[in-house]
């Protein structure tokens, strides 16, 4: 596989995140991450190590909500041999109608991964 065929299939891996968190399509995160997966959210304070538990701990959250949009942007990729190294902006929108001060609230990060 070219680099260029590789960098543009983890861009679409990448962009599947939002599609699955947003519509609850749950088993797509089969497809975005690996069993032994170790997704670390720093500030948040999240961390898993494995599929399972991250699939479990999304669809729980994320459930609890009225409404949700997740938009990943600007992803640069570096692939070095049989590794990867991605850099993606993300926001995101979380809406909760029984929520004090407004329903809406919007964040802004990052995403770090080695792939």
């Amino acid at each position: 596989m070219s680099e260029h065929q590789a960098r543009s299939e983890i861009i679409d891996v990448i962009n599947l995140y939002g599609v699955a968190l947003d519509s609850h399509a749950w088993d797509l995160l089969d497809e975005i991450f690996t069993a032994d997966v170790h997704a670390d959210f720093g500030p948040a304070g999240a961390v898993w190590k494995s599929l399972a538990a991250l699939k479990f701990a999304f669809k729980d959250f994320h459930e609890t909500l009225t409404n949700h949009m997740h938009t990943m942007t600007s992803s640069c990729v570096h692939v070095e041999g049989d590794k990867a190294y991605a850099l993606t902006y993300g926001d995101w929108l979380l809406s909760r109608d029984s929520a004090e001060g407004g329903p809406d609230w919007v964040g802004r990060g990052w995403y770090d991964d080695e792939l």
